[in-house]
């Protein structure tokens, strides 16, 4: 059977694009920073890294206490 006799069948995404966004521009900025795929790829995890490490805030409020004179 020919493409011609059976139609192509697209698969369904998921309307929410955010995450390959994401994804995509990680990739862009390591392929401007680094040569080579696994420096690029090296870059990538370390970014990820880095982030999941770095605290992550809810509110203005948990961003005064952590950043407050007290604290410092």
């Amino acid at each position: 059977m020919g493409i011609l006799e059976t139609p192509f069948s697209v698969p369904k995404y998921s309307i929410n694009t955010l995450a390959p966004e994401h994804c995509i521009k990680q990739v862009t900025e390591a392929v401007a920073s680094v040569v080579g795929h696994d420096r690029r790829d090296g870059y990538v995890r370390a970014r990820i890294q880095s982030r999941d490490q770095m605290p992550s805030f809810k509110t203005k409020k948990d961003i005064m206490v952590t950043f407050s004179l007290g604290n410092i």
